[in-house]
């Protein structure tokens, strides 16, 4: 066979219809990289278990061009749409989904019609979510500035909360701990905030709730009794840049 390492990362790459930052991002290097393999100007040997899952092929064929067993030949995108769950596990169906816009601790993010796409696993639905750019360094490390989220769109508000009894949907609402998300508070910008939900459990000590940055530098939002609070998205994926790899 008369393709190159180099040639071959591109036909794989291709073939599976991811760009070079896209796979940048899957095996957590930059797109220069990629760039830099693809052109020969270096080899990517550090990587090569990880590149070779990632485009769903063998090391063998990878670095020889020789396919060595049934599942050696070079996987399609629709290859892998078709393919039982045990030949395609290490490289999940994908579709697209919109990336509708931005968001930060103190932007808006204006859900206008998508001039964007990112390819991400199905089992985030067409129907029930989206992405967005992030801006701004408020949930830094966890996400940093250009990353894309997949977000889960909901719509859930606080009703009838009261610092000592907690919400009405009391239950509800501790399942969020923790959770990365979407709110509106007091009708005001839509921010990027880690929720965290305490019952105390101590007489006299009553509920907790408030929406706290990863980054501890920016202070928190306290939910009080005259708070409104709405929930409107959850992160369930973070995509990073790949220029955050660096």
């Amino acid at each position: 066979m008369n393709s190159t390492l180099p040639d071959r990362i591109r036909q794989a790459r291709k073939r599976l219809r991811l760009t070079q930052a896209q796979l940048a991002a899957k095996i957590g290097t930059s797109d220069q990289s990629v760039s830099d393999w693809e052109k020969g100007r270096t080899l990517p040997m550090a990587s090569i278990v990880t590149l070779s899952r990632a485009l769903g092929v063998t090391i063998d064929w990878l670095l020889t061009g020789e396919a060595i067993g049934l599942n050696s030949d070079v996987l399609t995108y629709e290859k892998l749409t078709k393919a039982p769950d045990f030949e395609r596990a290490e490289m999940p169906h994908m579709h697209q989904l919109p990336v509708v816009n931005k968001i930060a601790a103190d932007h808006q993010p204006t859900f206008a019609e998508a001039k964007d796409t990112e390819l991400v696993n199905i089992k985030y639905s067409k129907k029930d979510h989206y992405c967005l750019v992030v801006k701004g360094r408020s949930m830094f490390p966890t996400i940093m500035e250009g990353d894309r989220v997949v977000v889960h769109s909901v719509f859930i508000w606080l009703d009838e909360y009261d610092e000592m009894k907690g919400p009405a949907d009391k239950r509800g609402w501790l399942k969020m701990h923790e959770e990365v998300v979407c709110a509106i508070v007091n009708d005001e910008y839509p921010v990027l905030k880690r929720l965290f939900v305490y019952d105390i459990g101590v007489k006299g000590l009553g509920f907790e709730m408030y929406l706290q940055s990863d980054n501890r530098k920016v202070q928190p939002i306290i939910i009080r009794n005259d708070t409104s609070l709405k929930i409107i998205g959850v992160v369930q994926e973070i995509m990073r840049n790949p220029r955050n790899y660096e």
